[in-house]
């Protein structure tokens, strides 16, 4: 059972935010609209408790993409990027659940 609002945007699309006791801004959702107007974004967008609009894209975002690599999506504010982590957790651990996970993203 998922612990995230869905939120239906006017084109069709879905926002899934775990924002339940944290501010969504206006400014902030439309840009997660305009993302998700984008033709290589998949099903959804990600929205995470530290939302927020950022320069070109909402800071707090998970946006899965199909054929396109947009590094703009991350790191464009002033201390925001991405990591690569080793986790002590075997490959195998993961195999057979990517449904599931990718269900709960």
């Amino acid at each position: 059972m998922s612990n995230c609002n869905v939120i239906t945007c006017a084109n069709g699309r879905i926002i899934k935010a775990w924002t339940r006791g944290v501010e969504f801004e206006d400014s902030a959702r439309q840009q997660v609209e305009q993302v998700l107007s984008l033709p290589f974004v998949e099903k959804h967008v990600a929205i995470m408790p530290d939302v927020h609009a950022g320069k070109g894209c909402t800071v707090g975002s998970v946006i899965a993409t199909r054929g396109a690599v947009v590094p703009s999506f991350v790191g464009v504010d002033e201390g925001c990027g991405m990591r690569a982590s080793k986790l002590n957790i075997p490959r195998s651990a993961f195999m057979g659940k990517e449904n599931e996970l990718f269900a709960e993203m």
